[in-house]
């Protein structure tokens, strides 16, 4: 995973891909959060496959992008996804979804603009100088926002008495869009009923390698950034924040 899609870690890949062709193995990177965003060098970072889809970059979903180099063809024509045709090279038949691929370029197209890179970090920093001002807020993942995936914040708030979802659901009735790092694995309650040592709601996996203390890492939520949101958006949600937190 060239970055992180929940706590914005970026790898170096380029280190990887040297590894990689050391000991000759097969390099594939899943470049999702990365495909527009970052600097992605398939040939400085010796990248045999890399995989993205277009809803990351404000695309249509169910569109997808596969770099495959030349010299490893063969592999997917052996294995191919869908049989039955000769399409795409034999390696997947059926007939392609041309408005979606247009739809995709057209999309990618827009996010390789640099000025919108820099209203992402831009913004990013402008959120999190706010948001680490109420009590108790830890950023999880790279400290450093310039090691770290542009737009992406993953914060933990010690002094919620009350679990993620929670706050997504308040979040979410006040018009703000975030997500959680937990899943609930039980539907016998609501969110509402919901007490953090419920032994139901499980904690960001993701968060939990990074051995983030369990209470903290089930308070925590994932805010991404686009360079459709605005100053004023970013604003109102700090006020709300404030208000919940």
């Amino acid at each position: 995973m060239h970055a992180n899609s929940e706590i914005g870690t970026v790898q170096d890949i380029k280190a990887i891909g040297a590894l990689c062709k050391l000991y000759s193995a097969y390099f594939h990177s899943d470049c999702v959060q990365s495909l527009g965003k970052l600097d992605i060098d398939v040939k400085a970072s010796n990248l045999d496959f890399i995989s993205s889809s277009a809803h990351k970059i404000h695309g249509p979903k169910g569109i997808g992008f596969l770099y495959i180099r030349k010299a490893r063809h063969k592999t997917f024509l052996d294995n191919a996804l869908i049989v039955g045709g000769s399409q795409e090279r034999g390696f997947r038949s059926g007939t392609e979804n041309s408005s979606a691929i247009i739809a995709f370029a057209t999309a990618l197209k827009l996010m390789l603009d640099p000025n919108k890179q820099k209203k992402i970090k831009a913004l990013q920093k402008q959120l999190w100088t706010e948001l680490q001002k109420l009590p108790e807020c830890i950023l999880n993942g790279p400290q450093d926002l310039n090691k770290r995936l542009a737009g992406n914040l993953n914060l933990s708030f010690q002094s919620l008495k009350f679990t993620s979802e929670q706050l997504v659901l308040q979040l979410d009735l006040r018009g703000i869009c975030v997500s959680s790092g937990s899943a609930c694995t039980s539907n016998k309650k609501t969110f509402t009923d919901t007490p953090l040592d419920d032994p139901y709601i499980e904690s960001s996996y993701v968060l939990r390698a990074c051995r983030i203390d369990e209470a903290i890492a089930k308070k925590a939520i994932r805010i991404s950034l686009s360079w459709m949101n605005t100053e004023e958006e970013l604003k109102k949600m700090t006020e709300i924040m404030e208000k919940l937190v």
